[in-house]
């Protein structure tokens, strides 16, 4: 039996058993998909067709501003290190300096060395014009390790003036309230709050809205608020967000309110086509049938007007 017989037969299978399942509904649960809850009878469901993740969609941060850029690229510590070396470079110009012309050593010709401070940013500077041997050689590395920072930060620069680092994302609650962000939540979702302890201690970030319009403003990206939503959900909508400029929101699975839910089929407990139908599921997953669908989800929307 060929690959596509196989899987004919196998999709038949899966109608004769949802068939089965519509024949006798007061002896399954409700028609189509359902989440397995722990008062469920594992006997009456399929192997999980699809894990679930119930997290939320959170607008991106801003992008820090250009005027901290300049200052970001460089940190403390690294700028204490150029200045160490400016004045190392400055020490070792004016002791061969002096051994050669005589110059004293001061505190000016130290820390404020025309030579080295030039050297470091990549600007010319006059050196005497029969110089030793070892003069030559620390201007050479001088003006090598010029080039070297100077690349280096001019490179940065131009990758983060192109695209600007974001400020921080937000790891939890605390982080949603600190930056005044409110969790719009639809009116069917409501008994989720009211099960979940720690959703009660943080109430005061939610919206009540109606489905109606919580859907509106979640379709059109609406950056006020943060949407709680499922991880086959956010693949369509990252799909959406691939043909913008930049991304809008991200799916934030640091703090979730439930996890690897697992979404099967209804069945009969002595349903004859159980085994095959288990078999079926898995065969979607390993041959990625089941991903490849997912994938075509945002494509198949625009044709369905939704």
């Amino acid at each position: 039996m060929s690959m596509g017989q196989r899987l004919k037969s196998l999709i038949l299978i899966l109608l004769l058993a949802v068939k089965e399942n519509s024949a006798k509904p007061s002896q399954i649960f409700p028609a189509g998909m359902v989440f397995v809850k722990p008062t469920h009878d594992l006997e009456k469901l399929s192997y999980p067709v699809q894990l679930l993740d119930f997290c939320y969609m959170v607008p991106l941060p801003e992008s820090v501003s250009i005027n901290e850029l300049f200052i970001g690229i460089v940190r403390l510590p690294m700028l204490f290190c150029i200045f160490v070396f400016i004045v190392i470079f400055a020490a070792l110009l004016t002791h061969l300096t002096h051994l050669d012309k005589r110059k004293q050593i001061n505190f000016i010709n130290l820390f404020l060395n025309d030579q080295s401070i030039r050297g470091m940013l990549s600007q010319s500077f006059v050196i005497a014009a029969k110089s030793s041997v070892k003069t030559k050689f620390v201007v050479f590395l001088l003006c090598y390790m010029s080039i070297i920072t100077n690349t280096t930060y001019q490179a940065y620069l131009q990758s983060f003036l192109t695209y600007p680092p974001l400020l921080p994302m937000h790891h939890s609650y605390e982080d949603l309230e600190a930056a005044g962000m409110t969790i719009l939540f639809a009116e069917p979702d409501v008994p989720i709050i009211e099960g979940n302890k720690n959703l009660l201690e943080h109430f005061h970030l939610f919206k009540i809205s109606k489905y109606e319009d919580w859907v509106k403003l979640r379709s059109r990206m609406n950056t006020k608020y943060v949407y709680p939503i499922t991880n086959l959900r956010w693949e369509t909508i990252e799909l959406q967000q691939s043909l913008f400029r930049r991304p809008i929101f991200y799916f934030n699975s640091e703090f979730c309110f439930f996890r690897t839910m697992s979404c099967c089929l209804p069945i009969r407990a002595d349903l004859p086509y159980r085994d095959l139908l288990d078999d079926f599921v898995l065969r979607l997953h390993s041959s990625g049938i089941m991903k490849e669908w997912m994938s075509m989800t945002f494509l198949l929307m625009p044709n369905l007007k939704r």
